[in-house]
């Protein structure tokens, strides 16, 4: 079994997010918070789940923030912060989704 990064099984499809982030970063097209992005993204739904999502939500955050910061655009989005960190929103999703699962499975006790 290979257990390379490329051959984790976290990834889908023709093309391993590693080979389309390269592609981009050849062009100058992508840099470390899009290529974080794309990376929580394409693996979501086989590694992590919301956790990955929130995770990809806090890259593109930040890097909004640093693009209105350099370009002077102001754009409404709350900077990523120590309380808003990666592990902290995704406790934060974590915890939701939990509450919701519980509430489902009393909803079918009842039921």
């Amino acid at each position: 079994m290979d257990n390379s990064p490329g051959n984790s099984g976290h990834y889908a499809g023709d093309i391993e997010p590693i080979e389309f982030i390269e592609a981009l970063q050849k062009e100058g097209l992508c840099g470390y918070h899009e290529a974080n992005a794309i990376k929580y993204i394409a693996r979501w739904r086989r590694k992590n789940g919301v956790e990955d999502l929130a995770k990809a939500i806090w890259y593109l955050q930040r890097l909004i923030c640093l693009e209105g910061e350099r370009t002077g655009l102001t754009i409404y989005t709350p900077r990523p912060s120590q309380s808003h960190s990666q592990a902290g929103m995704a406790a934060i999703i974590a915890r939701k989704v939990a509450a919701m699962r519980r509430e489902e499975e009393e909803e079918e006790d009842e039921g």
